[in-house]
C-alpha cells in the first residue's frame, strides 16, 4: 500500500506566488494542508482551486506553532513543507515518491535553492533544510522563528539524511520591495523576542545578522555575525559555513581583501564547493594580483555542474581577462 503524502504550507497574502507554488506540488500529494494566518488578498481562493484543506489559525508571533497545528491537521504518513515562495523543481517531481517508499531514513534535508539578486554577485546559494519527514507525535518544530524540526526528529531517535530534491526560493528575489521589507521587520522584532530569553544563541544571533544583511543593513548585520562567532560552537556545520560565507561577502562588498580571504577561505575549509565563497576567493585574489590564484579558483568554479549558461561565460570571460595579466 502507498504512502500517504501530506503538503503543509503556512500562508499570509501570498497571491503573488502560490500558483507556482501549490503547482510544483499539486500531483505528487495526496493532501494540501493550507493554514491561514489572516490573508486579506485572494490566496484563500487559489489555496481552493487547488483542493487544498484550509484551516485558519490565529497569528501568535510563533511560526512553530502555526506549523505544528498542521501537523496535527495532516493525515498523512509523511510531510512535505514548502514556504509560498518556493517551488519543487521540476526535476525533482520524479524522486519524491521512490525517497519516501524506500524505508531509508525517517527524514530527508533537500536542497534550497536561494536565488540572488543582481548584486550579490552569485546567481543562488543553497542550503540543506529538512522539509520531507514522517508524521510523528514526537516531531515537532521548535523555535518562534527560523523554525526547526531536525533536533527534535534526532532527539527521537530519527534518522535523518541528505537528498537530492531541489527546492527553488525566489524570496530573495523581492527583498527590496514593501513585501520584501515589512517581512524582515516582522522577523527582526520576532528574533529580538527571542535572543530577549536566549541571549547569547548562536543561531538566533546568526539569522539576526542575515536579516539586517538583507536589508543592506552592513554594520547591524556584521555585529550580530561576530556575535554569533562568539558562540559558534554549537553552529550545526551548515550553518556555521553560511555565517562565513555571508562575512566574506561582506567584507568582499567593503573591500576588505584581508578579512573576505579569511573568511571565504574558512568557508572553503567546510564545503570547498561553496559557491559564494569560491567567487570572493577569486575576486580577491584578482585584487591582490594573486593572478594565478585567482585562475585556479575560477576555474574551479567553472567545474561546477551548477551553474547557468550565463555564469558560465561570464567565468570565461574573467578567466581570459585574468590571463592577460600574468
Amino acid at each position: 500500500m502507498s504512502l500517504k503524502l501530506s503538503f503543509c504550507i503556512i500562508v499570509k497574502n501570498e497571491s503573488r506566488n502560490l500558483n507556482r507554488c501549490l503547482n510544483s506540488v499539486k500531483d505528487l500529494v495526496d493532501e494540501i494542508i493550507f493554514i491561514d494566518t489572516g490573508s486579506t488578498d485572494n490566496s484563500i481562493d487559489i489555496a481552493r482551486s487547488f483542493g487544498a484543506k484550509i484551516f485558519k489559525f490565529t497569528w501568535i508571533n510563533d511560526f512553530s506553532k502555526a506549523k505544528n497545528f498542521a501537523l496535527e491537521k495532516a493525515s498523512g504518513d509523511w510531510i512535505l513543507f514548502l514556504d509560498a515562495d518556493e517551488e519543487l523543481s521540476a526535476s525533482s517531481s520524479q524522486q519524491l515518491r521512490p525517497l519516501i517508499e524506500s524505508g531509508n531514513a525517517d527524514a530527508y534535508r533537500l536542497i534550497v535553492r536561494n536565488l540572488q539578486p543582481m548584486e550579490d554577485l552569485v546567481p543562488f546559494i543553497d542550503t540543506r533544510i529538512t522539509r520531507l519527514f514522517k508524521k510523528s507525535p514526537e516531531y515537532m518544530y521548535e523555535g518562534m522563528i527560523h523554525e526547526q524540526i531536525t533536533p527534535s526528529i534526532t532527539r527521537n531517535g530519527g534518522k535523518c539524511e541528505d537528498s537530492e530534491i531541489l527546492v527553488i526560493h525566489y524570496g530573495y528575489l523581492f527583498k527590496e520591495t514593501q513585501s520584501g521589507n515589512s517581512r524582515a521587520q516582522r522577523n527582526l522584532k520576532l528574533l529580538q523576542l527571542a535572543l530577549n530569553e536566549i541571549p547569547d544563541d548562536a543561531y538566533l544571533l546568526f539569522q539576526m545578522g542575515s536579516t539586517y544583511k538583507s536589508l543592506r543593513q552592513k554594520e547591524e548585520a556584521l555585529h550580530y555575525f561576530h556575535q554569533s562567532l562568539q558562540y559558534s560552537a554549537s553552529l550545526s556545520a551548515e550553518t556555521l559555513e553560511l555565517l562565513y560565507m555571508k562575512l566574506a561577502q561582506i567584507y568582499l562588498s567593503n573591500h576588505d581583501d584581508e578579512k573576505t580571504m579569511h573568511f571565504a577561505k574558512l568557508c572553503l575549509s567546510i564545503n570547498p564547493n561553496n559557491i559564494p565563497a569560491l567567487y570572493a576567493h577569486a575576486l580577491t585574489e584578482y585584487s591582490v594580483k594573486k593572478y594565478q590564484e585567482a585562475y585556479n579558483s575560477f576555474e574551479k568554479l567553472l567545474s561546477l555542474p551548477v551553474l547557468s549558461d550565463e555564469d558560465r561565460q561570464y567565468i570565461s570571460q574573467a578567466m581570459e581577462m585574468i590571463k592577460e595579466s600574468f
